[in-house]
């Protein structure tokens, strides 16, 4: 995958850049030990990409989503220490700035959870677009265009990596190009989704 002729590349986080999904399992299992909640985490992990007042919409539990939201993010937090890089990050990071190219993350996290990982990691990043910055998260275009007011270069040519079907709807809302993480959350997409996206194995795959 060769990223050479864009201007900014845009990324997802969890699924993308991190291995978070033991952290999110545990929190998850936690939150509902706690309230007494019989949702599985299976059914959440289907969600998994949206915000997550859409997430505990999907699952009928909007109801309780301050109670759900402060129990589960603050696990979350306690947890970052377990949370895991995947392999190439860095490399791939440095890269795209010893190109002159911009780094974004847009991300269905919270900006406090976003910023402390970003933070425990050192992601040297230019712009950051969180789940709580704009009205309308992915899959709607909304987080795009809130980048676009951070710098020029974003509406010139664009790629996001990410991981899930709401990654590449964003990303066809948004008008700009997408590359599928195969590695992540929800593995490759279906090859029935025509025309086919670009898709990688390994962050380690990519070059400028």
């Amino acid at each position: 995958m060769n990223i050479s002729k864009y201007h900014h590349i845009s990324f997802d986080l969890d699924g993308t850049l991190i291995d978070s999904l033991p952290v999110m399992e545990t929190a998850w299992m936690e939150t509902i030990n706690k309230l007494h909640i019989t949702t599985p985490f299976e059914l959440y992990k289907k969600n998994i990409g949206l915000p997550f007042k859409s997430i505990l919409n999907n699952l009928h539990l909007t109801e309780m989503f301050d109670e759900i939201s402060k129990i589960y993010f603050k696990s979350t937090h306690e947890n970052i220490d377990k949370i895991q890089l995947y392999k190439g990050v860095y490399e791939l990071i440095d890269k795209i700035k010893d190109s002159d190219k911009s780094i974004s993350i847009i991300t269905s996290k919270p900006r406090r959870n976003a910023e402390a990982i970003i933070n425990k990691f050192n992601l040297n990043i230019d712009f950051l677009v969180a789940g709580d910055d704009t009205e309308y998260g992915k899959p709607f275009h909304d987080p795009f265009l809130s980048l676009k007011k951070y710098s020029i270069e974003c509406t010139e040519k664009t790629i996001y990596f990410g991981d899930t079907v709401n990654d590449l709807i964003f990303s066809v809302n948004s008008k700009i190009d997408y590359c599928h993480c195969n590695y992540g959350i929800e593995g490759p997409l279906s090859k029935f989704i025509l025309p086919s996206p670009a898709n990688i194995n390994s962050l380690t795959e990519v070059k400028l």
